[in-house]
């Protein structure tokens, strides 16, 4: 059953190791993450982030269990598991599938992740490139191409894998 959990910040790793050694095998992890490069005056930075902020999906059978899942809020790493994952299984197997899908050869996100988002989002954030961190609104979607305002400036940019951007919620 898969639980959502919420991470102390640069401590997932931790967390990670300290469930495994508990649990060994039998626990699974799942955070999808990009990577891109992101272009400066100087040189070239390749950044590798998590895209949920702090949270990740575990699965693990005993987690039907709400006694079990509050043994381990103390674990190191951990600030606490979600409520409603078991209401929500289907949603999160959805989603987790949906995140593989759409990973490449390295097991990061593909710019299809993102261009998915678009048919439910319509502000977004430029992660790279020329126009980073700069918020634009998607006009229309083409085949490879999309059309967007940004800044009050209509413009076409094409939409080929090393263009990132995320979706503003």
């Amino acid at each position: 059953m898969w639980a959502v959990l919420k991470y102390k910040k640069n401590e997932y790793n931790i967390l990670k190791q300290s469930l495994k050694d508990k649990f060994g095998n039998l626990i699974k992890f799942y955070n999808p993450k990009i990577k891109y490069t992101k272009f400066n005056s100087k040189k070239n930075k390749v950044i590798e982030n998590y895209i949920l902020g702090g949270y990740a999906f575990c699965f693990f059978d005993n987690f039907k269990d709400k006694k079990f899942i509050s043994k381990l809020n103390y674990t190191k790493g951990l600030e606490y598991f979600l409520d409603g994952h078991v209401q929500e299984q289907k949603q999160i197997e959805d989603f987790v599938n949906f995140c593989k899908k759409n990973e490449n050869i390295d097991g990061n996100l593909s710019q299809s992740f993102f261009s998915n988002l678009m048919r439910k989002k319509t502000k977004f954030r430029f992660l790279n490139g020329p126009f980073s961190n700069m918020i634009f609104e998607i006009i229309e979607k083409k085949r490879n191409k999309i059309k967007i305002l940004l800044g009050g400036i209509k413009t076409v940019v094409e939409n080929k894998s090393s263009n990132f951007y995320t979706p503003i919620y």
